[in-house]
């Protein structure tokens, strides 16, 4: 699904454990975030992928790709529809 977009635009990328959580439609948080898109600004809509890059969710940021990876708590990605 996510293919014609080339890694990592617009992308932000979760643990498997949160992965398995996204899916179902649950918010990202910042302490799962392993990796995200350095052009991303609060507000975009996003691609969220596993750790192998499938496309689990699509979301709307909520912190910059910066916050995302340093802090620990947080709501990074709020889910509009996950993927399973």
């Amino acid at each position: 699904m996510n293919d014609g977009l080339k890694p990592p635009s617009l992308r932000v990328q979760v643990t498997e454990d949160s992965a398995e959580f996204n899916v179902q439609g649950k918010n990202v948080f910042a302490g799962f975030v392993t990796n995200a898109w350095e052009q991303l600004k609060p507000l975009d809509e996003v691609l969220v992928v596993d750790p192998d890059d499938q496309l689990i969710a699509v979301g709307r940021a909520f912190l910059t790709p910066d916050e995302m990876k340093v802090m620990k708590k947080g709501m990074a990605v709020r889910i509009r529809e996950g993927f399973q």
